[in-house]
C-alpha cells in the first residue's frame, strides 16, 4: 500500500542522495573495495528511516521547496522560449533560448549543481526536526536563511564567472 511506496521512495531518494554526495566514496573505492557500495546502502537505509519516521514533516517541508523550484525553473524556461518565438532578444536573468530546462535548473542549484540536492534535503530534514520540537518560527527561519545563503553563493559564483570566465575550481563557466 501507501507505506510500501513511501519505503521505496525513501530508499530511492536516499540512494540518489548518496550517489550525488558519494564522490569521496568512489575515490577511495580502489583502496577499500566496496566502499562506494556500502555508502550507497547506508544512503538507502537512511532514506527509508527518514521517510518512515518523519514522512509528514519532511513532505510538508520539501513539497513547497521542490514545487517552487519546479515552478520558477519551468516558468523561466517557457518565458525564454516564448521570447525567442516572438523574436525578442535574450534577457540576462532568463535562461538562454537554446538551453534545456535541466541546464537552467542546474544553474539555480548554485555552484554545486546537482550535488546540492542532498544538502537541500538535509536542510529540509533539519527544519522538519526543529518543527517537530514545536519551534515552527525557528524552522521557517532556518529554511529562509538557507535559501538566502544558496542565493548568495550563486551570486558569488556568477560574479566569479563574469569576472574571469572560470569557476572557483578553475573549470570554465
Amino acid at each position: 500500500g501507501f507505506e510500501s511506496s513511501q519505503v521505496l521512495l525513501g530508499a530511492a531518494l536516499g540512494f540518489l542522495g548518496a550517489v550525488a554526495a558519494g564522490g569521496w566514496a568512489r575515490a577511495i573505492d580502489g583502496t577499500i573495495p566496496g566502499a562506494s557500495v556500502a555508502w550507497y546502502c547506508v544512503g538507502g537505509a537512511f532514506g527509508v528511516w527518514v521517510f518512515g519516521s518523519w514522512r509528514r514533516q519532511l513532505l510538508a517541508t520539501m513539497g513547497p521547496l521542490l514545487g517552487s523550484f519546479l515552478v520558477v525553473t519551468g516558468t523561466g524556461s517557457l518565458l525564454s522560449m516564448c521570447l525567442q518565438a516572438a523574436g525578442a532578444k535574450e534577457l540576462s536573468f532568463l535562461p538562454l533560448h537554446d538551453e534545456s530546462w535541466f541546464q537552467a535548473a542546474s544553474v539555480l542549484l548554485g555552484p554545486l549543481g546537482g550535488e546540492a540536492w542532498p544538502w537541500h534535503g538535509l536542510c529540509a530534514l533539519f527544519a522538519a526536526l526543529v518543527d517537530d520540537l514545536k519551534r515552527r518560527v525557528l524552522a521557517v527561519i532556518l529554511l529562509v536563511t538557507y535559501v538566502l545563503l544558496v542565493a548568495l553563493a550563486g551570486g558569488i559564483a556568477g560574479i566569479q564567472c563574469a569576472y574571469d570566465g572560470k569557476r572557483a575550481d578553475g573549470t570554465p563557466c
